[in-house]
């Protein structure tokens, strides 16, 4: 068992790669100018530096494991801003549920139709290979 101090290390080495990959994400997306979430950069950016290992997963997986491990906690402040807004979200529950039913309708649909097509594509490529 790795004592203490090596493990507040690699959890502040953890912290430190995941810091890195979002304050890059954030540096690009203002750069670049593109509306798209920093956050979920970091995430494609994060998983491709997994994926070539030029970030060794151990590097961090203590703080990933501790991170998942207090999840719930992070659902605190959206308890909060629920129960602080709740006479706002009372008022538009309609449209806001209805952006809820809708956003998911659309999703399934497009993601089916995108599956349905990729494999659609599979399928022609084996098939034109096999000629």
């Amino acid at each position: 068992m790795m004592n203490i101090r090596t493990r507040v290390l690699r959890l502040l080495l953890g912290t430190a790669v995941l810091v890195l990959v979002f304050e890059f994400s954030s540096w690009f997306i203002r750069l670049t100018g593109l509306h798209f979430p920093p956050p979920l950069l970091g995430v494609v950016v994060l998983c491709l530096l997994l994926k070539t290992k030029i970030c060794p997963p151990a590097l961090v997986q203590d703080i990933c494991e501790l991170l998942l491990k207090h999840m719930t906690l992070f659902f605190i402040p959206l308890t909060v801003g629920i129960m602080v807004y709740g006479r706002a979200i009372s008022q538009n529950l309609t449209p806001i549920l209805a952006a809820v039913f809708l956003g998911t309708f659309i999703s399934m649909i497009l993601t089916a139709l995108l599956i349905e097509n990729t494999i659609k594509l599979i399928k022609w490529r084996r098939l034109k290979r096999s000629k």
